[in-house]
């Protein structure tokens, strides 16, 4: 009779252990993967957000067609974001916790981001950030690796934003004054201070500082304070629907001096105009044969969507195919065993080499992932910057002096 009820207790506990464990641990359907998809599709970064969520779609397709990860076919859960704290990391919870989503893509706003990542940590889940350029987000691995070791970045930081932003001052405009415009984000601020340390250090020196609303449509103060400054050239780091009004205020006004923009965003191809003449802007994937898997991308992105720019397009489509690249070489969905699967990841992309490096920052320079500096003129893009892919120099405006 004793042993009857041991054995009976025994039973119980079990099945008691058994649901307890499927009730703490994430379930997946035996045919499909979740992944989250955290992007702005509405308010002011909309546009950015959109094409992200495009890309990542893309390589969806792709990575089903090809057969998907592990016998399972990939499906996206998506949230809006809005480009805001608050709804970032409800998104974030949401996806994790009732979505049941295996890992996280996307992330736009670097301070958004900041807080979604704290999220995936507390979920130990993986985070392939596709957007955000904040130095914190990757620092964060390196200082913390057992909290933040979930988190890995397929587009660049802002070291290497910077990298390819000072050329502009000492080799296309060889520039000894400069105005830097930021807007009210972490990132933004970021790269003023480090552009701010490195042009110094080369005699270069920053003769004024301005910072715009992301929402921003008018600045009439701001191109005042840029007249008085009388810099060499402006440096320009905005990404939201106040770029282009920027840019054509700017233009329409004259300002006698170059305007260098971070990023290449195809919004100045189809809203700008003549506006856009003589604009220098930077672009960290371009449509040049860098791989074999380049211009496929853009031929399929622009068959559906357009032309793809810069920044987000080539990067959100790279990350996504990583990130089920490192689950098929870990051959398991262990979420450890990926980890150490992507960061030994060394893939080829539609942009280049992805190798991370300690903290899970993809590498930056030749051999892996690089940048170009162009200038529009009459609504076509001339590469100024590096020298061994450049098709011309830089052509002065009528109305700089």
């Amino acid at each position: 009779m004793r042993n009857r009820r041991r054995r009976k207790a025994e039973i119980v506990f079990v099945v008691v252990l058994f649901v307890t464990i499927g009730m703490t641990l994430p379930t997946y359907a035996a045919d499909s993967l979740k992944i989250g998809v955290l992007v702005p599709i509405s308010g002011p970064p909309a546009e950015g957000g959109t094409r992200m969520l495009k890309s990542i779609k893309i390589a969806t397709e792709e990575i089903n067609e090809a057969g998907g990860v592990l016998g399972k076919k990939v499906e996206l859960e998506v949230w809006d974001d809005e480009a805001q704290v608050d709804k970032g990391v409800t998104g974030a919870k949401k996806l994790l916790l009732k979505d049941k989503v295996w890992a996280l893509i996307g992330g736009y706003r670097s301070g958004v981001t900041l807080a979604q990542q704290e999220v995936a940590a507390e979920q130990k889940r993986i985070y392939m950030v596709t957007d955000s350029a904040s130095n914190e987000i990757t620092d964060r691995v390196k200082q913390d690796y057992n909290k933040y070791k979930y988190t890995f970045r397929s587009v660049m930081n802002v070291d290497q934003v910077g990298e390819l932003m000072l050329p502009v001052l000492t080799e296309v405009v060889r520039a000894k004054t400069y105005f830097y415009v930021a807007e009210t984000t972490v990132w933004s601020r970021d790269l003023a201070e480090l552009l701010r340390k490195a042009a110094e250090s080369r005699g270069i020196k920053r003769v004024g500082y301005v910072e715009c609303d992301p929402a921003a449509q008018e600045f009439t103060s701001e191109l005042a304070k840029i007249k008085e400054a009388n810099p060499d050239v402006v440096l320009c780091a905005l990404s939201g629907s106040n770029d282009v009004p920027f840019v054509k205020q700017y233009i329409g006004l004259k300002v006698s001096k170059p305007l260098c923009f971070h990023a290449a965003d195809i919004i100045f191809k189809t809203d700008l105009g003549e506006h856009g003449n003589y604009l220098i802007c930077m672009a960290y994937s371009w449509k040049l044969p860098l791989t074999p898997k380049t211009l496929p991308f853009y031929e399929k992105f622009t068959k559906v969507h357009g032309e793809p720019d810069g920044w987000q397009d080539m990067r959100s489509y790279d990350g996504m195919h990583i990130l089920i690249d490192g689950i098929k070489r870990a051959g398991s969905l262990d979420v450890e065993k990926v980890i150490k699967s992507l960061e030994a990841t060394d893939y080829m992309g539609a942009a280049g080499r992805y190798v991370f490096d300690d903290k899970h920052q993809c590498k930056w320079g030749p051999g892996y992932l690089e940048g170009i500096i162009f200038q529009r003129i009459q609504g076509k893009d001339m590469i100024i910057y590096p020298p061994k892919v450049a098709t011309g120099k830089l052509a002065p405006a009528p109305w700089w002096r």
